[in-house]
């Protein structure tokens, strides 16, 4: 049996070694799929420093890792994540990118796999409301269906013998021995030991591996511990379980941090009213004005979670209801002369749609779009405030507060209010403003991230002489001598 997580994250890594795969169709009788890395760098660069984007999680680290940075399967996770297959068909669906379908498709099959074979809770799929993410059970047996069609693709893959354009024989002869192996496991499971369900992703080795990678660091990072490391950081494990802070509470700490506190909370406010002075005197233009698309279609999703998120945090059926106009259609499909289904809506939104995702209001999208302009006003690398913002102690509180001075002085929005007399601007303006704050510097940080990483792969290679925990790490990684 092998390790799904490990072959996964060897699928998306193939493409990274490869360029370009000519992957053979899911379904025998069907069109091959044309996959190329340069799709994913396309939509990365014409994403790059939006304030909000559909493939958020598209970074330089993602489509470019070094040896070490391998070992993380999050970086096949960001790859294949929905918004980023999204993205990819968003973008596909215009002319002067190209066709992004091909590449799209095969990330969409390879993550479906692995959802199936990593479904480690029997309710996550109601929550998510992902079929996919069903554990196999004797009535639906769907899930156990695409993991042996997924396998026998492998297996004509192997069969076409072209080494340039496929992954490597290691990789697909382990997908395809894995995927036998599951439904195997899983159909003998059901039928002889009589279980109602049965989870793949507890056939793996994480825990166990994620155990002995703790007692490593115990050991000082050497990845080859004795047994003696191994025994004594066993001993710490139980004895740090035990120890407890005795003599000091937290309120000791508290009292000894108001002071600074204090401090703090003054400095935060003269920063307010310096940026809301600037952002008062700055021209107001329309808030969609040089705004990309891209940026708009993200900005359009982020609305709708907004709106769905008011209910979790202020518990008020009617406050929700100000910020959406219900649930959203889905995205239907239409059959042509040619037999062929051809998707009638294509908005960023609708690709990700799988029947309860909210339509925001205008009002929330005009509040969204508002707060966007305000803080590409602020952040702007010609702009006195960026320091001042991101120079404070607690930013996102200061910038909520200026959205708040800014926005809640409009006539319109102060008569705005639920059935229940909840304030628009006094209750809700600013749980959206920071939530949209976490968005655009979340952004802003993995793209300054992607440009410190791309530097460090576009210089000359260094050598280092001697040999330590690291150079032995690079070798055995690499498989270098």
């Amino acid at each position: 049996m092998y390790d799904s997580v490990h072959l996964f994250k060897n699928m998306y890594f193939n493409l990274l070694n490869k360029k370009q795969l000519h992957c053979p169709p899911l379904d025998a009788g069907g069109p091959p799929l044309d996959v190329h890395l340069s799709h994913l760098e396309k939509v990365h660069s014409i994403e790059y420093s939006s304030d909000a984007k559909m493939a958020y999680r598209l970074t330089d680290k993602v489509l470019h890792p070094t040896s070490i940075e391998r070992v993380n399967v999050q970086l096949a996770v960001a790859a294949t994540h929905e918004t980023t297959i999204a993205a990819l068909r968003y973008y596909g669906q215009h002319a002067e990118y190209g066709s992004l379908n091909g590449t799209a498709e095969f990330l969409h099959q390879v993550r479906r796999w692995f959802d199936i074979v990593n479904v480690k809770s029997p309710g996550k799929h109601v929550r998510r409301n992902d079929s996919t993410l069903q554990p196999i059970s004797t009535g639906d047996e769907e899930g156990l269906a695409y993991i042996e069609k997924f396998g026998k693709m492998m297996l004509r893959w192997e069969a076409q013998g072209n080494k340039k354009t496929q992954m490597s024989l290691d990789t697909i002869r382990g997908v395809a021995a894995t995927c036998r192996g599951l439904v195997g496991l899983a159909k003998y499971l059901l039928r002889q030991c009589d279980l109602e369900y049965v989870l793949l992703g507890k056939i793996q080795s994480d825990r166990l591996e994620g155990h002995f990678g703790h007692l490593r660091k115990l050991a000082g990072g050497n990845f080859w511990a004795s047994s003696r490391q191994f025994f004594e950081g066993e001993a710490i494990v139980r004895v740090k379980s035990l120890i407890w802070l005795s003599g000091y509470g937290l309120s000791t700490v508290t009292a000894g941090m108001h002071p600074v506190s204090q401090q703090r909370l003054e400095n935060d406010q003269r920063a307010v009213t310096e940026i809301t002075e600037y952002a008062a005197a700055a021209s107001s233009d329309d808030p969609a004005q040089d705004v990309p698309e891209g940026t708009q279609q993200a900005l359009h999703h982020i609305a709708g979670y907004l709106a769905h998120s008011v209910k979790k945090i202020h518990r008020c059926d009617e406050c929700r209801a100000l910020l959406s106009d219900g649930l959203r259609a889905q995205l239907v499909t239409v059959v042509a002369e040619n037999a062929e289904e051809k998707l009638v809506a294509a908005s960023f939104t609708d690709l990700l749609n799988r029947g309860k995702l909210l339509q925001p209001s205008e009002l929330c999208l005009r509040v969204v779009m508002e707060v966007c302009q305000l803080y590409r006003l602020l952040v702007n690398s010609q702009s006195e405030t960026r320091t001042i913002l991101f120079g404070s102690s607690s930013p996102k509180n200061v910038f909520r507060s200026v959205v708040q001075n800014m926005l809640g002085d409009d006539e319109e929005l102060k008569e705005v209010a639920c059935g229940r007399g909840h304030k628009f601007t006094s209750n809700i303006l600013a749980t959206m403003a920071g939530a949209l704050f976490n968005v655009f510097v979340s952004n802003h940080v993995k793209d300054v991230n992607s440009q410190v990483h791309s530097k460090k792969r576009k210089g000359p290679p260094t050598r280092t002489s001697g040999r330590g925990v690291d150079s032995d790490k690079i070798r055995k990684l690499t498989g270098a001598s």
